[in-house]
């Protein structure tokens, strides 16, 4: 698929991670949870059930002026619709400090992850981003993510979420459970996928997935976005680069 790199970000830029709940969320997308107000018993009292937590949405199966980002889907892109995608992804964990170098976005598409069978102590990282804003001297329909905007947070085992379409977000990161030792196969972790495709009836390659990154494939760079998960963190990571001097 087509992407784009960022030649104007000023670097370096540190995020610290925070907790994902709704309200923290609500500009990006959905955190999908039991909880709260709004529960209703279900299956003759056996379980509280807790509806419409988050829409799935389909911009490419018909005309629908709600799209916040002007970029109306035309004939061509609904014919044939796209179709809706339950698929399953197995993610290895990865370590912080974290190295954010590309974001991508589903235009046309809400995109919903469900970890499954987790161990209670398991944290995945959600890393998501503003678009920069429209302006008519720039005369295009890309709206790359704004570096200076990204946020990230720490997801439960319990915790599902969905991302608006046309919101920027990072691919699925997987960081483990604290009380496994598990390697290779064994600590992969199994994640629930909802998003409406196209893939081989694209009319656009990117129609489905755009990418950007902030550091050429393939290319280290340590002055890129960095994930810290507290100050502690930061501050022994740049102790350690220090000694390296």
């Amino acid at each position: 698929m087509p992407t784009h790199k960022d030649n104007q970000m000023t670097r370096p830029i540190v995020v610290r991670t925070e907790p994902l709940t709704r309200e923290a969320f609500a500009e990006f997308g959905h955190v999908i949870e039991a909880g709260g107000a709004g529960g209703a018993s279900a299956n003759q009292g056996t379980a509280t059930r807790f509806n419409f937590l988050a829409p799935l949405v389909n911009l490419r199966a018909r005309r629908d002026t709600s799209n916040s980002f002007n970029e109306f889907p035309t004939d061509r892109l609904r014919d044939p619709p796209a179709r809706e995608n339950v698929c399953v992804f197995k993610v290895r964990p990865r370590s912080m400090p974290f190295q954010v170098k590309l974001l991508e976005r589903h235009k046309y598409s809400t995109q919903l992850f469900c970890p499954m069978g987790a161990d209670p102590t398991f944290r995945y990282l959600v890393i998501v981003s503003k678009a920069i804003p429209y302006s008519p001297q720039h005369n295009t329909t890309f709206y790359p993510p704004d570096p200076h905007s990204i946020r990230a947070f720490i997801a439960t085992a319990n915790q599902a979420i969905s991302y608006h379409p046309g919101t920027w977000h990072h691919p699925l990161i997987s960081l483990g459970s604290a009380n496994s030792s598990a390697s290779g196969a064994e600590a992969l972790q199994d994640f629930l996928c909802i998003v409406f495709e196209r893939r081989v009836n694209q009319a656009l390659d990117d129609e489905d997935t755009e990418e950007i990154f902030f550091v050429e494939p393939g290319m280290e760079d340590d002055d890129g976005i960095l994930v810290y998960s507290d100050e502690k963190e930061e501050k022994g990571v740049l102790l350690l680069e220090m000694a390296k001097l």
